[in-house]
């Protein structure tokens, strides 16, 4: 049996660090949700870490525009690292690539600095 979707968090300095485990999509998107809404408790300042992400459909990317849009209107980011290749295909289809920065690593997203636009951000992914 699968284990259910879930999302660890952790924090790192000023931000938050979201990991999303497993496959999300409109049956389980609210835990999405509900973990990045906590995250806001503290920092508008997030990291979502797909490394271990197996799916994500339309929904769940929505929900993760939102969260970027959120940031953004706070001053803030939101960074996304280490999309697996299926993942990062669904980011690439939907136009996301240009919109949202994605990094390698979890160290790289926090080390980018803040002042730089989405568009000057680097990422081998």
């Amino acid at each position: 049996m699968l284990d259910q979707p879930h999302v660890t968090h952790f924090q790192h300095d000023d931000a938050v660090v979201l990991s999303p485990i497993g496959e999300f999509d409109l049956s389980c998107v609210d835990i999405l949700r509900d973990a990045a809404l906590s995250a806001f408790r503290t920092t508008n300042l997030i990291v979502v870490d797909l490394s271990r992400t197996t799916f994500l459909d339309s929904t769940a990317l929505g929900v993760i525009v939102a969260v970027a849009k959120r940031a953004q209107e706070k001053q803030g980011w939101l960074r996304l690292v280490a999309p697996r290749a299926n993942v990062h295909k669904i980011i690439l289809l939907m136009g996301l690539d240009g919109v949202l920065g994605m990094y390698d690593t979890v160290d790289q997203a926090l080390a980018h600095k803040a002042s730089e636009s989405v568009g000057d951000e680097q990422s081998t992914v």
